[in-house]
């Protein structure tokens, strides 16, 4: 378990957490009532004005919770509501409880379990780190090796937080080995702009699978990472190196070294001015590198050269 698992453990235990429930219908007040009866602080959060009177008033509006018990807790000033979202920072916790109607295909609409995610990750305490992993969930992105070296960050900041944006066949076996991971699926454009936004390092810790030799060669994510204006600290395998230099546009360590990853990124976490040259530097790499007009004109000189050698060779 890491230090930050056990430490809202230790925290649920002793009562002295703060749990946040985000939205207070048919799952939300239940849920908040049972938490503050357990002992607990609870903030319910929703954007219905009349549900947050209510139950600051102590009246339920669900058959299922008593007013007399409702209004007990509220007096005894163990849970309370807001629609002010930017209270979520006080909680330890928060808990999403927004419904997930089914659409035409009989599938769940997500819509509002993604922006509530994206109403909590705006709302991160002041001072907590937020580590963003974006590309394919699977073996050639070395995950054992991003999550020791990330159980390692958490030994110096132990607020930290890992957010993981995409799929593939290794998440759920990841998801139930770290439970206090954060997972926000396959995001594109705008949404994934914004978790990009959200973080202040991007590491990608890529190996070659020696069976099968699948590797990365230059990752998108990394070069969209840059783009953003994220420092990146990368393993210095397949064409990762051509997109990164140590030390001017990005870190590179070596693959399979955990202990040198995690000095690396703790290096970068107190080096603010070495953050934001990387980031400055990698962003200026980027643009050089995927000039469409550079590059168009290169592979044009490229088939001159090819069709002039013909010709001498006719």
């Amino acid at each position: 378990m890491s230090d930050l698992a056990k430490r809202l453990e230790d925290k649920l235990r002793t009562g002295d957490a703060h749990l946040g429930t985000l939205g207070l219908g048919y799952v939300g007040l239940p849920l908040s009532v049972e938490f503050a009866t357990g002992g607990l602080r609870v903030t319910g959060f929703d954007l219905s004005p009349e549900k947050v009177a209510a139950v600051n008033r102590g009246e339920s509006y669900i058959k299922d919770v008593p007013s007399d018990r409702l209004k007990a807790l509220v007096d005894a000033k163990k849970l309370d509501a807001s629609s002010d979202f930017n209270r979520l920072a006080e909680c330890d916790a928060v808990i999403i409880c927004v419904p997930t109607p089914l659409g035409k295909t009989k599938d769940p609409d997500l819509t509002m379990v993604v922006d509530a995610a994206k109403a909590i990750a705006e709302r991160l305490k002041p001072g907590q780190l937020a580590v963003v992993y974006v590309g394919r969930i699977a073996p050639e992105k070395n995950l054992p090796l991003a999550v020791r070296t990330f159980r390692e960050v958490q030994k110096i900041r132990h607020d930290a937080r890992y957010v993981w944006v995409g799929d593939g066949p290794s998440r759920a076996a990841l998801a139930a080995e770290n439970p206090d991971f954060i997972f926000a699926g396959i995001q594109r454009d705008a949404n994934l702009a914004r978790h990009f936004a959200s973080a202040d390092l991007f590491v990608l810790a890529s190996v070659i699978i020696e069976r099968s030799g699948k590797r990365d060669v230059i990752p998108n994510v990394l070069a969209e990472a840059m783009a953003m204006r994220l420092p990146v600290v990368a393993t210095s395998v397949s064409g990762i190196t051509e997109l990164v230099t140590d030390g001017v546009s990005g870190r590179l360590v070596g693959p399979n070294d955990p202990a040198a990853l995690a000095r690396v990124i703790a290096e970068l976490l107190d080096d603010p001015a070495q953050r934001q040259r990387l980031a400055a530097e990698g962003a200026a790499t980027v643009a050089r590198m995927f000039d469409r007009e550079v590059n168009i004109e290169e592979l044009a000189a490229l088939f001159r050269g090819a069709v002039g050698a013909a010709r001498g060779a006719a």
